[in-house]
């Protein structure tokens, strides 16, 4: 199936579930409240369309982040691209960093006190510990992934 045409299904009340995890994930984060209201009222939305969901979740994610994050869609998917192009479809695992954790930069985690910080989880996590310096953890992180010579 072609993923623009994947539709959402309402009849569950995924939705409630979803946001309370968050609300209790991040609920005690210094911006939550900020993020997670933007948030609740995209999903509130009940596009018909995940595709359109997620375009609509990443213009606001990107939103709190400085520069600009102009992005194009293509009309056929690509298996593999050529070296000098990123492809980050793959992503990083949640926990798991290619990068020693002693070199990592981190933050305070609210829900992980009194254990070490856990890398990779979401921009979600970033986003409502960080608020506006999301984006200076993100290069810091960065530079570690890809130092230049």
């Amino acid at each position: 199936m072609n993923i623009q045409e994947v539709l959402i299904a309402y009849d569950e009340p995924w939705l409630e579930k979803h946001f309370r995890s968050l609300q209790t994930a991040y609920g005690k984060t210094a911006f939550a409240e900020e993020v997670l209201e933007g948030l609740l009222e995209i999903l509130t939305l009940e596009k018909e369309k995940l595709w359109d969901l997620n375009l609509l979740l990443l213009d606001y994610l990107t939103s709190f982040l400085r520069g600009s994050w102009n992005y194009s869609l293509t009309d056929t998917y690509e298996k593999s691209y050529p070296q000098e192009i990123h492809d980050f479809r793959s992503g990083i695992a949640a926990g798991i960093s290619s990068v020693p954790i002693k070199s990592l930069p981190t933050y305070t985690q609210v829900q992980r006190l009194h254990q070490s910080f856990q890398p990779n989880l979401t921009i979600l996590d970033a986003l409502c510990h960080l608020g506006t310096d999301t984006m200076d953890y993100l290069a810091r992180y960065a530079a570690q992934l890809y130092p230049t010579a």
